[in-house]
């Protein structure tokens, strides 16, 4: 008899969550010829970094007690309306976008448009977003948003730099920015070097700086003028940034027609919950004659082989694992899941509606300012859109008065206060607040009397968002058809593998997302007071530890909210730990050559030079010229940065030497943690020897791609590094020393997302992470084993393994027959499969990783699909089929390549149809191969007209 402890299957996630069964898992070893799991893993992990014990984690829970126990810590958050400002609006996200992308894995579960044939309409939806940030800043151009505002300030300093003809080392910033966005500009600029001079708009005028930082409307709520100050800044050759407000720019004068030469700004208040601080898209927009030195991403219109309008990623050179210390910045993500959500919360309103809402919010704040000053109350403000600031004679009563009243207002000092309106902020709200100042006011009547608050001569007279995109889908059907033509021409998780290397593509589980749109952390300001968040905080230290025994680090920091702001904040501890021991002078960085392109960006964005250290044959680094570089160096040596597994897909035997090498030299060890995937459970960073590590949640802890982010990325640090993690000017973060500014904006990065984790941890427990680990090297094993035979498998380890991801080698088969990496990538959409990692670690090779969450079933499509593609290259090498007009040179096709006429010397139901089981799903590209080419020469990042779009 079945015992009641066994029915009541508290473990039953981990079989959700891991493809194969117990009998696939079999049949899969005898391939490999071992007998178990465990067998397989001592072949593959050296035995000198394997972990003694299993995790002391809690036991698995299923997903409904998971999610009660989530739902608990969400109870504790207290949601009050939220007055504070500084960035962070609520806002109503309409529940046709919140239903169809935010909670629809066919956007969320996508994967960054490199392959862009099957991202036509995610990047249809990016190029929206970018027409709606060019006409409301009124610049030429726009990238395809970023991390948040205050990095996105960062970003503007380091490309003002690139681009000012100033000798000056000084970059201004306006007394007025939000104090986030300086707390992050100042770690920034110690990395790069830069001294920053914060003062008034007035001392802008005579400065002499490289570039400046302009707040409009001000964090004191003011709409400045800020034409003089811009014309006076660029007469000595400053590059100007101004960070602005979407919403406020639907009503104002936009940064171009003042003259700025860089516009950026957060889109949260389009739509996207305030998350306790993210994920949200941050905007950027620049002028044309700086579109190479744009940092991000930026969607460009090309055409395919047909002549037809197609979209790609355009000027992808610009990407930092090409350019590597060269990059214009070291983020790999942007926000594209939330950047969709504002540019289709601009599409479903549309010009008039945002309008309407902008107009609101400007008429409310003019009517309370007016009634307050009618009951005699100053109002310090001489203009607003959205934000007054408030005397009072004892800010803290107030406070005080309005948290009892079911308000958030924000203390600026002991005699002030502001108040900042959104989009749900009602006339009731006014007539509530009023009162806690001791004023008695009738809105109706204000109304009629009130003036304006914005001044006219700053109110934009030019049209805005007139692409008919924006003016055509404000019915709900309408919406809703649009967002699914998008849809449908993107090749996501919920249709097949997406099997890239170093990506983890795994299961982003519907348990696990369903708490991201919980109320009680969606509507969740980052600096609401701390007995407001305490559910919040608890949930963030729990992950925080899980993650702390899962990486074996004495100390976790959850600020950085990609996996390139993990690198950058574990390389800021590194030498902020150096410096407090003085030896600043340490600015050497070790990268081995295999490494990832962010690592060295990072590192010249902490002001470190990087000695590049040789691989040998096997794709291990070279240990001897480790040594002597270590030892050329010693005296100057900051840090190594190692991944592992390594970028070449193998556990490097030498990797404890490795590191004692770098400490023995007074190095830190910086570990990547894109393989994390390949350890948990079996062997851990702080383990093997590393001193900090930053951890892709979005990759091995399951928060989904989001078509190129969402993402976090906390670090883990050894217990001397962890006083130096960054801390925030707002609100101080527990364990960093005083004083260390940001390299968020928000304290706890994108905490929105953070439950993602904490579901797949509590429902997977220690044994169901480790039994994950252990079935992503069995997938990567079978598939190096099955493919091995018919495509050469570059590196492996001393046992003849690989770890959770294996590189094929393609340089042999263009070699002989012309046919690329690329066209086996196209020729793969045929077949209803995603690419793997292109040319990355090495040029002309393919790397796959199909993680744990892909069944035997799954894993053998994608292998015979790979066998197919490699029998057709057979064919091109006899000379069955022409070396330049084939199914792969073709690749992809299109709906339209099998109507009319054809005259290819394969058949059409080879083109569309090359197995059996396709037939049975088959994914359409919407588009046949782009041009590249053409969209880099022909530069246009913007909507096009609606007839160029064939639905």
């Amino acid at each position: 008899m079945t015992s009641l402890t066994r029915l009541e299957a508290h473990d039953e996630f981990i079989q959700r969550h891991i493809g194969p069964d117990a009998d696939e898992r079999g049949d899969m070893l005898q391939v490999l010829g071992v007998a178990s799991l465990e067998a397989l893993v001592d072949e593959t992990i050296p035995a000198a970094i394997r972990l003694p014990a299993d995790l002391p984690l809690p036991t698995p829970r299923c997903e409904v007690d998971a999610l009660a126990d989530l739902a608990a810590h969400a109870r504790r958050n207290v949601i009050r309306t939220s007055l504070l400002g500084q960035g962070y609006y609520d806002t109503h996200l309409p529940k046709i976008i919140l239903r169809n992308v935010l909670e629809n894995p066919g956007w969320y579960t996508a994967y960054t448009p490199y392959q862009a044939e099957i991202a036509q309409g995610r990047l249809e939806a990016l190029l929206n977003y970018q027409q709606m940030v060019i006409d409301l800043t009124g610049l030429a151009l726009a990238n395809a948003s970023l991390l948040d505002e205050a990095t996105a300030a960062a970003e503007a300093m380091a490309m003002a730099r690139r681009v000012s003809r100033s000798k000056s080392n000084r970059f201004f910033v306006e007394a007025a920015v939000f104090p986030q966005t300086l707390d992050v500009l100042k770690t920034r600029a110690h990395g790069f070097g830069f001294e920053l001079v914060v003062g008034t708009l007035e001392q802008a005028v005579d400065a002499d700086v490289f570039g400046a930082l302009l707040q409009y409307p001000g964090d004191d709520g003011e709409v400045r003028d800020l034409a003089p100050a811009i014309a006076a800044l660029k007469a000595r050759d400053a590059v100007v940034a101004v960070a602005s407000d979407l919403l406020a720019l639907v009503l104002l004068k936009s940064p171009g027609a003042l003259g700025a030469d860089i516009a950026l700004g957060s889109a949260q208040r389009f739509g996207v919950p305030m998350g306790f601080g993210g994920p949200h898209a941050a905007f950027f927009a620049t002028r044309d004659e700086h579109k190479r030195a744009v940092p991000g991403r930026i969607i460009g219109v090309s055409v395919d082989t047909r002549g037809k309008t197609a979209l790609r990623m355009a000027l992808q050179t610009r990407e930092q694992h090409i350019r590597r210390e060269k990059a214009n910045s070291n983020i790999c993500t942007s926000q594209v899941l939330l950047a969709n959500i504002a540019g289709m919360y601009a599409v479903y309103h549309g010009p008039t509606g945002l309008r309407r809402i902008a107009e609101r919010t400007a008429r409310l704040t003019a009517i309370f300012a007016a009634g307050l000053r009618q009951g005699g109350v100053r109002v310090l403000n001489t203009t607003a859109f959205d934000t007054l600031r408030i005397a009072v004679a004892d800010a803290a009563a107030l406070l005080a008065k309005a948290d009892a009243a079911g308000y958030n207002v924000r203390q600026v000092d002991t005699g002030t206060v502001a108040v900042s309106f959104d989009e749900t902020t009602t006339r009731h709200d006014l007539a509530a607040l009023w009162p806690l100042f001791g004023v008695d006011a009738d809105v109706g009547a204000l109304d009629a009397v009130a003036g304006a608050s914005i001044p006219a001569a700053l109110l934009r007279d030019d049209a805005i968002l007139a692409h008919p995109v924006f003016n055509r889908y404000h019915t709900e059907h309408e919406m809703l058809r649009y967002l699914k033509r998008l849809e449908n021409k993107d090749l996501a998780l919920n249709h097949s593998m997406i099997s890239l290397g170093s990506c983890t593509m795994k299961l982003n589980a519907t348990s696990e997302m369903i708490p991201v749109t919980w109320p009680e952390f969606g509507r969740v300001h980052p600096f609401a007071p701390a007995g407001q968040t305490e559910g919040y905080v608890a949930m963030i230290e729990e992950l925080s530890e899980w993650l702390r025994i899962v990486t074996g680090f004495d100390a976790v920091c959850m600020q950085p909210n990609s996996g390139a702001q993990g690198e950058y904040a574990g390389l800021v501890a590194i030498q902020r730990y150096h410096e407090a021991r003085g030896d600043a002078h340490r600015r050497i960085c070790l990268i081995p050559k295999s490494a990832h392109g962010t690592n060295p960006a990072t590192a010249q964005m902490i002001g470190l030079s990087v000695v590049v250290v040789d691989c040998d044959d096997a794709g291990n680094v070279d240990v001897a010229d480790l040594r002597a570089k270590a030892e050329k160096h010693a005296a100057e040596l900051s840090c190594l940065m190692i991944t592992y597994p390594s970028t070449h897909g193998v556990f490097e035997e030498a990797v404890r030497d490795i590191c004692e090498i770098v400490h023995a030299h007074g190095g830190q060890v910086y570990m990547d943690g894109a393989n994390l995937n390949a350890q948990v459970g079996l062997t851990a960073p702080g383990h093997i020897g590393a001193d900090v590590s930053h951890m892709n949640l979005h990759k091995t802890f399951c928060i989904p791609h989001g078509g190129g982010g969402p993402g976090m990325g906390p670090i883990g640090l050894k217990a001397h590094l962890a006083p130096f993690v960054p801390n925030h000017a707002v609100r101080a973060v527990p364990g960093a020393s005083v004083g260390q500014s940001a390299v968020s904006a928000a304290p706890y990065g994108s905490a929105s997302i953070l439950p993602i984790s904490w579901m797949y941890i509590a429902m997977m427990g220690g044994e169901g992470l480790k039994r994950a680990t252990q079935t992503a090297l069995l997938n990567a094993n079978y598939v190096a084993a099955r493919l091995g035979a018919h495509y050469p498998v570059l590196y492996s380890g001393r046992r003849g393994r690989v770890a959770h991801e294996c590189i094929i080698d393609i340089r042999p088969i263009k070699t002989a027959t012309g046919i690329s990496e690329v066209d086996i990538a196209k020729r793969l959409m045929d077949y209803g499969f995603h690419a793997p990692t292109m040319s990355f670690p090495v040029p002309g090779t393919i790397m796959i990783e199909p993680t744990e969450s892909e069944s035997k079933a799954e894993l053998d499509r994608f292998v015979e699909a790979m066998i197919a593609i490699r029998a057709e290259i057979a064919q091109v090498e006899s000379g069955v089929l022409p070396a330049d007009t084939n199914p792969l040179k073709h690749a992809p096709h299109t709906q339209a390549d099998v109507i009319g006429d054809w005259d290819r010397p394969y058949s059409r139901e080879q083109a569309v149809f090359p197995l059996p089981w396709v037939r049975d799903n088959k994914f359409w590209p919407s588009v046949n191969r782009i041009d590249d080419v053409y969209g880099d020469r022909n530069l246009f990042c913007a909507c096009v007209p609606m007839a160029d779009y064939t639905h």
